[in-house]
Formats: structure tokens, sequence, C-alpha cells
């Protein structure tokens, strides 16, 4: 009997569902917790991406002036750069809807990788 290729990763599949299972028996979660897929972050505040836009582009409009174009800065989308702001909305709006680079290009926000915020700033 040859294994066709489809049965074969269903077997896989199976087989490494096993290991899984007893991984997270090992860890001492109770069987309905283990590999819940609950999202860590929700947003609930932003359920389209439109409204995500709007608030955006509200929130690009109240930093100081020149601070979007600032090479020394951090992207104005940056993660840890809303956080400093006090964004954490636009955080997990951003998660939510695809990352703040892929919102960044959509937007024409300037993106600049592996700059940080100076620490007297």
């Amino acid at each position: 009997d040859a294994i066709t290729y489809r049965e074969a990763r269903e077997a896989r599949a199976v087989r490494q569902a096993v290991r899984l299972d007893k991984a997270g028996s090992r860890r001492g979660l109770p069987r309905q917790h283990r590999r819940a897929g609950k999202p860590a972050m929700m947003a609930t505040q932003y359920t389209s991406i439109g409204e995500l836009e709007t608030a955006i582009q509200a929130y690009i409009a109240e930093l100081p002036e020149g601070a979007v174009d600032d090479p020394a800065l951090p992207s104005p989308l940056n993660y840890n750069e809303l956080n400093y702001n006090g964004r954490t909305d636009l955080v997990e709006g951003c998660m939510a809807h695809g990352g703040y680079l892929t919102l960044s290009k959509a937007l024409g926000i300037p993106v600049r990788i592996g700059v940080e915020r100076p620490p007297d700033a």
C-alpha cells in the first residue's frame, strides 16, 4: 500500500498535535486552556480600517511640527513611539489591521527602521 502525500501530511499533523498536547500537560495547564487561541490584545475600539486611519491622521496632526519628518526620531507609528505618546489604542489597532509598516505605507507616513528615541527627548 502506497501512502498518498495527503495522508502522510494528515498523519504528520496528528502526531504534531499529540506532541503539543503532551507538552501542554507537562506545563500543568488544564486541557481546556491549552492552545486556546485567544489573542493577547484585542482592538475593540477600531472595528474598521477607516476608523483607525482617521484616528492615526488625528494623532499625526497632534504631533509637534516636524516630528513626522525628523530622521532622528522613530517612525510615528512605531509601537514603542505610540506607547511613549500614550496611544496604546493605536498600537492595538495597528496590530489588528496589518501592522504599523503596512499602515505607514498606506497612509504615506515615513518609516525609519532601527531609529530609537534619544534618551533625553
